[in-house]
């Protein structure tokens, strides 16, 4: 399960809510992915058990899973990778599905670019370039750069 590292003490420990939290994820859990956004909360994403969120304000874990009723639900089970851009951001790429970006406000939200308004496919890795792109790594082994502002 996730530990906590103290830069102070040079120590690592199991954070407060763990494991009695039930949303923290399994002492099993294979984390693939993660990432700090804007607020200092920890995402983590999964190889098979979707993504977990440690809010570090409030010392406890939100658990997202892709449910195919509603379209603001993680995409996949498995989470290849997470980025937090420069403007704060955070981006998903899970399994086969389409990148997404979180929105406290609804969830997940795909992200719709390129020719038609398609939806890219199979986002294996993340990156930032400069101020307003992301490169993303496809599964296809191409690079494709996204502009994040338009």
């Amino acid at each position: 399960g996730p530990v906590h590292y103290d830069p102070n003490t040079k120590l690592f420990s199991k954070p407060d809510s763990y494991p009695v939290d039930p949303e923290a994820p399994p002492a099993n859990s294979d984390i693939q992915a993660l990432s700090c956004d804007r607020n200092k909360n920890v995402w983590m994403g999964s190889a098979g058990n979707g993504a977990y969120l440690y809010d570090v304000t409030q010392k406890k874990y939100k658990h997202f899973l892709p449910d195919k009723n509603n379209p603001y639900a993680i995409g996949d089970d498995i989470v290849n990778c997470i980025c937090t851009d420069q403007h704060g951001n955070t981006w998903f790429g899970a399994g086969h599905y389409a990148l997404q970006q979180w929105d406290p406000a609804r969830g997940f939200v795909s992200y719709p670019f390129a020719e038609k308004d398609s939806l890219v496919y199979g986002v294996y890795t993340i990156a930032k370039e400069g101020e307003d792109n992301l490169l993303l790594g496809m599964l296809t082994g191409e690079v494709i750069r996204v502009n994040i502002t338009t």
